[in-house]
């Protein structure tokens, strides 16, 4: 009896949790998110590790702002993104997140080259699984 009461408890928790990462990781910042769940915070790492040590900066993060609720063939995700500090117009990343999984699914990291004012041109580099859909979703984060 009792071993029914924690499993119908824990059956009840398990939406509050996939809920309470959902709610919690659209209104906060990628590093907040990242402190409390660390099998993300490595997700990041790890698909930005191509670019860390050029890079520094995406160890913190960068300058970013709070996550921002998309919709991809009715399936919401969270998008996080960010830039170097101090030069956002440079170099900047985005990455989208599933929540009820708490995964990474895909990123860019984009690499801007400047004339004077006038950007000559950019490097993309799609990340994780960057499906034509999900490219789309990324790109109004990235510039």
């Amino acid at each position: 009896m009792k071993l029914l009461k924690i499993v119908g408890s824990l059956a009840l928790a398990l939406p509050l949790t996939f809920g309470a990462f959902s709610a919690q990781a659209e209104q906060a910042y990628l590093a907040e998110v990242a402190e409390n769940h660390p099998a993300l915070a490595k997700q990041f790492q790890d698909m930005m590790q191509p670019f860390m040590r050029e890079a520094d900066w995406l160890a913190n993060y960068g300058t970013s702002a709070p996550g921002s609720k998309v919709s991809i063939d009715d399936t919401n995700y969270i998008v996080y993104w960010g830039c170097k500090p101090h030069d956002c117009t440079s170099e900047n990343y985005a990455v989208l997140v599933e929540p009820k999984s708490q995964k990474l699914v895909a990123g860019a990291f984009v690499r801007n080259h400047y004339k004077e004012q006038n950007i000559t041109h950019s490097n993309v580099t799609w990340l994780g699984n960057a499906e034509l859909d999900v490219a789309r979703a990324l790109a109004s984060f990235l510039y």
